[in-house]
This record gives C-alpha cells, sequence and structure tokens, in this order.
C-alpha cells in the first residue's frame, strides 16, 4: 500500500490507511485470530485493510469477527471472488451484452440515463446518480424474481466496493461510494411496496458484507411530502445510517455542502442538483 497521498481538495478529509491500520492494529490481529480457523478465511483475499473495515463498522471484536464471517459466508455463495476484476465490466456501458443476464434485465427497467455512474476524479470515489421518476418500481417487482433483484444489488454493490477499494489501496486513502437520488417528479404512488421490501432487505445483506462502502446518500429536489417523512422517520433510523442521509429539497440548499464537499467538488455536481456542471442527465 502506497504512501497516502494529499488531499484532492481542501475538503477532502479522507483518513490515510497506513493510520487507521495502526490505530486499530491490536484490533485486526484479535479480529484475525476469531475468522483465522473459519474454512472459507484466506489470507490473500481477506488482509488487514478488509477486516479494518468491519472493525471500523462494528463496537467490539467479537461483533466485527461475527459480521466478517457473515460477509465470507455470503461470498461464498454468491461465487463473489470467482466473479475475478469486473471493474470494466459494469461501466461505462450498463446495457452491454456482457453484463451478467439479471444486471441486463434490471436496467431494462429503468430509462435512460435514470442510473450514471463517474468518476469525477481519478484519485476520489465513485459517484452514482439515480433519477428515481425514470426507474419503473413497479414493473421491476413484477417482471423480475426476488431472485433476480438479489443478484442484481449483490453484482452492483461488488462492482461498487472493486472500484473503490482499488482506488484506496492505490492513493493510501479510505475511500468511499457517494450516492445521487434525484426524486424531482416522483409521486408516492410510483413506488411499489413488493420491490421496496426486496430492496430492503437486499441492501440489510450488503451492508453487513460491505462496511464502510457507503459514504453517503445525498437525497435532493424533494417534494414537499418527503421532507415531511423525513422529520417524521429521521429519529428511528440508527444513528449511523442517518448521519450518511442528506436531504436537499432544492437547490439552493447546496449553499452549505460540507457533506457533499467530502467526496466531490461542486464543478462536478450536475446542475439539476445544484452543481456547475451540465453532463447529467446525458
Amino acid at each position: 500500500m502506497l504512501t497516502p497521498i494529499q488531499p484532492v481538495t481542501q475538503e477532502d478529509d479522507r483518513p490515510a490507511i497506513c493510520d487507521l491500520i495502526e490505530k486499530h492494529l491490536h484490533d485486526i490481529n484479535a479480529v484475525r485470530k476469531l475468522i483465522v480457523n473459519d474454512p472459507l478465511f484466506d489470507s490473500t483475499l481477506y488482509d488487514d485493510l478488509w477486516i479494518l473495515r468491519f472493525i471500523m463498522s462494528h463496537k467490539n471484536r467479537g461483533k466485527a469477527a461475527k459480521a466478517a464471517k457473515k460477509a465470507m459466508q455470503i461470498r461464498e455463495e454468491y461465487k463473489l471472488n470467482e466473479l475475478g476484476d469486473i471493474r470494466s465490466a459494469f461501466w461505462p456501458r450498463l446495457e452491454d451484452d456482457s453484463l451478467p443476464k439479471c444486471m441486463g434485465d434490471f436496467h431494462r427497467h429503468c430509462e435512460v440515463g435514470s442510473v450514471f455512474h463517474d468518476f469525477p476524479h481519478p484519485d476520489r470515489g465513485l459517484v452514482t446518480y439515480m433519477r428515481l421518476a425514470g426507474m419503473h418500481f413497479k414493473a421491476l417487482a413484477r417482471d423480475l424474481t426476488e431472485e433476480t433483484n438479489r443478484l442484481t444489488h449483490i453484482y452492483f454493490t461488488e462492482w461498487c466496493f472493486q472500484v473503490v477499494d482499488k482506488i484506496t489501496r492505490r492513493t493510501g486513502k479510505l475511500t468511499k461510494v457517494l450516492k445521487f437520488m434525484d426524486l424531482e417528479g416522483i409521486k408516492l404512488t410510483h413506488f411499489d411496496r413488493v420491490f421496496l421490501r426486496r430492496d430492503s432487505e437486499v441492501s440489510r445483506i450488503s451492508n453487513e458484507c460491505y462496511p464502510q462502502l457507503l459514504g453517503a446518500i445525498i437525497l435532493c429536489n424533494l417534494p414537499w411530502w418527503i421532507t415531511i417523512l423525513d422529520t417524521l422517520v429521521r429519529p428511528l433510523f440508527p444513528r449511523r445510517m442517518a448521519e450518511k442521509v442528506v436531504f436537499i429539497s432544492s437547490p439552493k440548499q447546496l449553499s452549505d455542502p460540507r457533506k457533499v464537499l467530502r467526496y466531490i467538488s461542486l464543478s462536478d455536481i450536475p446542475e439539476r442538483i445544484g452543481g456547475n456542471h451540465i453532463y447529467w442527465p446525458p
């Protein structure tokens, strides 16, 4: 792992991996002892950095080890270690024929430009933009099986992980994913209860398998009813999750963009969600 690079911008406060490993070295060694005899453990795959992510996401060594074992089981169940390097396979053409069938089935139910990925700076993280009004949730629930939905989510999350893990190791800085969700034009009737239930269940699996992957979720261009819902529901979220969700009811609210600029410069944020760039939607 290389010496950490200098901050890309003034707001780039990503911690250095070498400092984190030094700080948590005793915990890393202790967790390794708890999982090393697991038949699924492979030291070439599950190194200090991989273990570190679980330690940073759990309150004690026992819970970190339990979560790490669960992650190894999930990786074995879905043969994720056998996928190899898929960083170039899933981007930039998500509709490409080389995608797994489940990914193609999912994206055929989304309008062009509704899901878009960007690397605005080679030394910063992945940025994903989602225009929810262009994602047909009712059709996804009707036409896709629960297993197809699960595989799509897991494969996509594995791709995200490989992308930011590579950047983390190359830059020496703990790098995460930033998600923008544009809710302009969305109506309550657009959502589907079956799809939301499936998505919630598979999101829990992903969170268990990929700790320290998500930096923040920015919900922007909110309808009034979502703003009210946020006030009612946010106190019920786990504190760690609530801290990652940022609500922006209009682009003007980016006048205090500290949580956003940790991951992306204002010049790289699309105009439609308060930035200065015009590249999205395509």
